[in-house]
């Protein structure tokens, strides 16, 4: 087994390699286990689908898990300001971006059509795989074999919050991957069961929120089969998982439990991307880069990494999906906003600058 062979996945490697010579070593396959889904979560899906890539891919420093306290509607009221947050008009679901004339139209599933000489698209990756929107003309082919092949995970996660949590909570800071003890009964619930046998991610996140709460994390078809649940299933579930995991704390039943229902969510439809077995990284590069009609009323299209010196009304992009670097992440999808908003300006500076010659001219 080679390991560079890009179409493995981390479940290749454990199944092949990791676990033979693990065993042969003494090491506890429980253990080892644990550690592959931890990986996994690196996509949110299961560790079957997810590339070897997604390991050894060249990427930059993730830097520190970080919480955004007063979550991310307040980062972005710091970003910009309360003015440029009310601008933004809310309830506008985009169904179609025509981008083959002298200005981009883009049409809302209300009726209402906007114009404009630049457009960026910010969706997830979910909502372009689903074709959620129509492009007119259709993207450029190599955009939507990049669509197609890279992946989109499915996390989900679940907030708990009591009246009160044992002291033993108090002194457990950060995030926390957990497997279930020997000797843990069965339970009937198959959700319950898949998390005893694969572990279980749990944040503590009282001492940010001032309350107390617990954050778990699951992947995969388990966030699928979860999103089934009622939020007070939700809450016995965890209720009894939290009692196989810490059978000596004393551990009311959460007074409320949340779940983000991110997969069956319509402008969202899964939580980040990831390196499935038919990708490559230079997709990534492929979904960041802007496209324009050549010739407006044609039908030949082609890509700009910049559009410095285009006239043409241009589609932008940006999200997590389109960084190679830190995809997955929301730093990524940050700085690709950044990115997305220079290439903007550079844009219209460069039309401002071709009117101005024309005009001299």
């Amino acid at each position: 087994m080679e390991l560079a062979d890009s179409r493995l996945s981390i479940a290749d490697v454990y199944d092949g390699l990791i676990q033979k010579e693990a065993s042969q070593c003494g090491v506890d396959l429980a253990l080892l286990r644990g550690m592959l889904c931890d990986f996994a979560e690196l996509g949110a899906v299961d560790s079957s689908q997810l590339s070897l890539q997604n390991l050894v891919v060249e990427r930059g420093d993730d830097g520190a898990h970080a919480m955004a306290v007063g979550g991310f509607p307040e980062l972005m009221r710091r970003a910009v300001g309360d003015d440029v947050i009310a601008s933004v008009r809310l309830g506008q679901v985009v169904t179609q971006v025509a981008y083959d004339g002298a200005e981009i139209r883009v049409s809302t599933a209300g009726g209402t059509e906007y114009s404009a000489d630049a457009v960026i698209v910010t969706v997830p990756l979910g909502v372009l795989k689903a074709n959620a929107i129509k492009f007119c003309p259709p993207l450029p082919a190599r955009k939507q074999l990049a669509i197609e092949r890279l992946g989109f995970g499915h996390m989900n996660v679940v907030v708990l919050e009591f009246d009160r949590l044992d002291a033993s909570f108090a002194s457990m800071h950060g995030h926390l991957f957990l497997l279930c003890p020997n000797g843990a009964h069965d339970d009937t619930d198959t959700v319950a069961e898949s998390i005893r046998e694969e572990g279980l991610h749990l944040a503590n996140h009282m001492a940010v929120t001032g309350r107390p709460v617990l954050t778990a994390y699951t992947m995969g078809v388990l966030a699928k089969r979860l999103e089934s649940y009622s939020d007070d299933k939700v809450a016995d579930l965890f209720f009894r998982l939290l009692h196989r995991f810490f059978p000596h704390a004393d551990i009311p039943r959460p007074r409320r439990a949340a779940l983000g229902r991110w997969i069956s969510d319509p402008y969202a439809r899964g939580s980040y991307s990831f390196m499935s077995m038919d990708s490559y990284p230079e997709d990534f590069d492929a979904l960041a880069a802007p496209c324009y009609v050549v010739d407006p009323g044609s039908d030949s299209k082609i890509q700009s990494n910049t559009g410095d010196s285009c006239p043409s009304p241009m589609v932008f992009w940006a999200g997590e999906h389109t960084r190679r670097a830190d995809f997955s992440t929301v730093g990524a999808a940050y700085l690709s906003g950044v990115r997305a908003a220079l290439e903007t300006a550079i844009y219209f500076d460069a039309r401002a600058q071709a009117t101005a010659a024309s005009k001299i001219s």
